[in-house]
Order: structure tokens, then C-alpha cells, then sequence
């Protein structure tokens, strides 16, 4: 169900740490759509605090940051119940979609491209000036030098 790519990698990544952190059982997993972000979603049953609980998670990666949100039940519920819906369609992201990376990218390597992208730009820039200028002062001096005798320079 899951592919190697890197979000993928993280999510079951996070899975596999609660299930070992909690010495829980895995109940399901499934792709989910949050706020048009791929997602996992994914139920576990765990005894914390000598209390056998089941966690409904959601997880969504982006820029960096893991977010997840759980609901801790002592009876299971039905993965589609409303209000397990309830509390997971609550949140909210207050962030422009040009502004969200999911590609497992780090921010500093995201970054450091743009920067770098804009300094060779620039360079190509100075070098194809640069080159522009070179050429016509070279033309330049070839038509003065054709132009003038030795004898201009006695």
C-alpha cells in the first residue's frame, strides 16, 4: 500500500516507532487526503498506563514537520464514526498552498537552491555582459589601429 518514496518512508517510519514506543498492535492504515495533502491515517491498540486503549492517528508531512493528531479510546469506534470525522476534519492549516512542500525536502537544502539559482543567474548575467563588453572594446580597438599610422604615435 505504501511506497518507498520519502513521505512514505516517514510515515512508516512514525507508525513503526508508536507501535514499538507503545508495544501496540496495528488495527489498520490507509492513505488519507488532508487538506489535499497526502496523508496516513492508521489505528492502533496499546495498553498505557495499565489501560488497553485504542489511538486513532492522523499524520500529515509537510515542510519538515510531522503533524499528528490522536484520539485515545478505551472502546473501539468505526473508522468512519463522527466524531472520530468530527475531530480530525477540526483542524485547519494557515498556510498558502505555494507556501507547502511535501517532497521531504529540508528547508535549508529548499533554500540553498533558490539562493544558488539566483546567484548563477546573475553570474550568467555579468559573464554574458561582460563577454559583450570585451568583444566591443576589442572591435573597437582593432578599427583605431587600422585607422591610425605609426607615424600618429612619433
Amino acid at each position: 500500500m505504501l511506497t518507498d518514496n520519502s513521505v512514505d518512508s516517514i510515515y512508516s517510519y512514525f507508525i513503526t516507532g508508536s507501535l514499538k514506543g507503545t508495544k501496540g498492535k496495528l488495527l489498520y492504515k490507509k492513505k488519507a487526503s488532508i487538506r489535499q495533502l497526502d496523508g496516513i491515517e492508521f489505528s492502533y491498540q496499546a495498553e498505557i498506563s495499565g489501560q488497553t486503549l485504542i489511538a486513532y492517528n492522523q499524520a500529515v508531512f509537510l515542510n519538515d514537520t510531522l503533524l499528528n493528531y490522536v484520539i485515545l479510546s478505551p472502546e473501539p469506534m468505526k473508522k468512519d464514526d463522527k466524531k472520530i470525522r468530527s475531530f480530525f476534519d477540526s483542524f485547519k492549516l494557515k498556510i498558502s498552498a505555494d507556501d507547502i512542500r511535501q517532497d521531504g525536502s529540508s528547508a535549508l537544502a529548499y533554500e540553498s537552491g533558490r539562493v544558488l539559482a539566483k546567484i548563477i543567474f546573475v553570474v550568467i548575467l555579468l559573464l554574458i555582459g561582460g563577454g559583450i563588453v570585451f568583444l566591443i572594446r576589442k572591435l573597437v580597438y582593432r578599427k583605431r589601429k587600422k585607422e591610425w599610422s605609426e607615424d600618429d604615435f612619433k
